[in-house]
């Protein structure tokens, strides 16, 4: 028997097994690097995807159009993402992948991708895909607000009547965006005009918490008592038609009312006084149709006093001299108000009429609505009543549903003088909308005011519409400080136990943005005078959003990115 030998070698085994765990290692290494550097692209693509959807949802917030909005978000998605490697990504421009709609953006992006390892199996390059919608979205809640609120009127209900007869309720005309309805007048000639009263009631029909108050049901109104006049002739009377146009004026407007009376011999007009340190004025009229005896001046327009929104100025037509002297009152109403005022303006037609007639006079009412891109008033001298220009708050006391009545302490206490502190920084806490705050006492001037609002715009004197002209120009917002956010508020009933002088109880129903103008602008300094912001359309940041907006028509939006409709 012959015994052989084994040759232990085994080199070639090893060769066999390094050559199959190559084609593993190399699918590994394929597996590791290519889908990391697919991932960065993709990460780096779903980033400038969410960019442009912003951008564009930013551009359809502010009234863009559908070309314009795609414009914007594709310089986002192609042109302002420098982070290698996706530096040639593109936006898909056709829908279903790209889309403007009412309400919302979305923006498909793609970028080629070569492989490295995954080459030695056949492999040369990918398309990688991201998506983004953002969504529009209402702020519901908001901090650094300024203590400083703008009143609205969400009207529900509009009563008329002539002054000591029973109210009849206007119905909205929804194409002419006013309250309508007829009216009754007297046909018995007075002395005196027969003065309308309007009460526009809004939306406040409860307190926080839903509990309904007995104090105004149909919603707190604010009554403009004496808001027109309507005069009563014969075949006698010496003064027998008198216009006014245009009986609704704006404090600081340039254009002139005109005052138009029929008459039988030259008369005379006065404009009664508005308030403290003003006179009555009296005017001539001139003669313009003989054939008609139609007389007409134009007239100057009162101040508005200081602590109040709106002034009404009986004006009083008069004929003739000594015994043969005839008196008219209150022949019409001459409203002046303030830009931030709910009523705008009441039409009543005829302003005159004839003993003959039906006594049937139209009256026609129009609630304030807020324009962007028009100033207002944001403080005035000597506070603003308790619906104010924009009033002035009382921060220490926002209270959230269901908590509405004032407590002791405040809510949020503060050192030093709060109305002040709040102005230099804002209030550091969030408002909500449906929460109830208070208006401060106090007419918001002096020196403190004056040195906050100076530390708050320090070093920033650009008018709005410098830095609107530098936005149209760059398509860049430029950084500011002069934008400030307020409340929108809806004035709520007192209780009986909380009729303080000089505050109301306001609920939040929205928010709104203005671009506060500097003092050398508006001509006036911050000490003694009115403050003015131009209302803008503009964008905030915040956690607190909604996807409805709040049903006053005043709104703040913003963009927001969202999960829906993304494949």
């Amino acid at each position: 028997m012959r015994l052989v030998k084994r040759d232990g070698r085994d080199g070639g085994a090893v060769a066999v097994t390094v050559a199959l765990l190559l084609t593993v290692f190399v699918g590994f290494s394929a597996l590791v690097v290519d889908m990391g550097y697919f991932y960065t692209i993709k990460r780096q693509a779903q980033a400038a995807a969410d960019a442009a959807a912003l951008a564009g949802c930013q551009e359809l917030i502010l009234g863009q159009d559908h070309d314009a909005i795609l414009a914007v978000a594709q310089e986002y998605a192609e042109e302002r993402n420098s982070v290698l490697p996706a530096d040639d990504i593109t936006m898909i421009m056709s829908e279903p992948d790209t889309e403007v709609r009412p309400t919302y953006v979305k923006v498909t992006v793609e970028q080629p991708a070569g492989f490295f390892f995954g080459r030695f199996f056949g492999h040369e390059n990918g398309i990688i895909r991201a998506q983004a919608r953002a969504d529009i979205a209402y702020v519901t809640g908001l901090k650094r607000l300024l203590p400083w609120g703008l009143p609205v009127l969400r009207t529900t209900k509009v009563t008329v009547n002539v002054r000591g007869q029973q109210p009849v309720n206007l119905l909205y005309n929804e194409s002419r965006d006013r309250w309508e309805g007829s009216l009754q007048v007297p046909r018995t000639v007075s002395t005196s005009g027969y003065l309308v009263d309007v009460r526009a009631h809004n939306s406040q029909t409860t307190y926080p918490g839903g509990v309904s108050h007995q104090y105004t049901p149909d919603g707190v109104p604010v009554e403009l008592l004496g808001a027109s006049a309507v005069t009563v002739y014969d075949d006698t009377s010496r003064v027998r038609r008198v216009s006014l146009s245009p009986a609704y004026v704006e404090q600081g407007q340039s254009q002139r009312p005109r005052i138009e009376v029929v008459a039988d011999t030259e008369p005379t007009v006065t404009v009664a006084k508005g308030g403290p340190g003003q006179s009555d004025k009296s005017y001539a009229m001139t003669l313009v149709n003989a054939t008609t005896n139609l007389w007409a001046v134009s007239v100057d327009i009162p101040s508005v006093p200081g602590d109040s929104t709106v002034s009404l100025h009986p004006i009083k037509v008069e004929v003739g001299t000594g015994n043969d002297k005839y008196t008219l009152s209150d022949a019409a109403i001459l409203v002046v108000r303030r830009a931030t005022y709910p009523i705008l303006d009441v039409e009543v037609v005829p302003g005159s009429i004839d003993t003959s007639s039906t006594g049937s006079v139209t009256v026609s009412v129009k609630i304030n609505d807020y324009e962007y891109g028009v100033s207002y008033p944001l403080k005035v001298v000597g506070g603003g009543g308790e619906l104010g220009n924009f009033m002035a708050l009382d921060f220490t006391q926002v209270k959230h549903p269901d908590n509405y009545r004032q407590q002791d302490p405040s809510e949020y206490p503060v050192t030093g003088n709060p109305y002040i502190e709040f102005i230099e920084t804002g209030f550091p806490h969030s408002v909500h909308v449906g929460d109830t705050i208070w208006t401060n006492t106090g007419t918001g001037s002096g020196p403190g005011v004056e040195s906050a609002l100076n530390i708050r715009f320090a070093g920033d004197d650009v008018s709005f519409a410098q830095w609107e002209a530098q936005w149209n120009l760059t398509g860049e917002r430029p950084p500011t400080r002069r934008i400030v956010y307020v409340p929108v508020l809806e004035l709520l009933p007192k209780h009986a136990n909380q009729d303080v002088a000089g505050t109301s109880p306001m609920r939040v129903v929205s928010f709104a943005a203005f671009y506060v103008e500097p003092a050398s602008v508006s001509g006036v300094d911050y000490k003694n005078n009115a403050i003015r912001g131009t209302f803008i359309e503009y964008l905030v940041p915040s956690d607190d959003i909604s996807d409805t907006p709040p049903d006053t028509g005043v709104y703040v939006m913003t963009p927001r990115l969202v999960s829906t409709g993304i494949y």
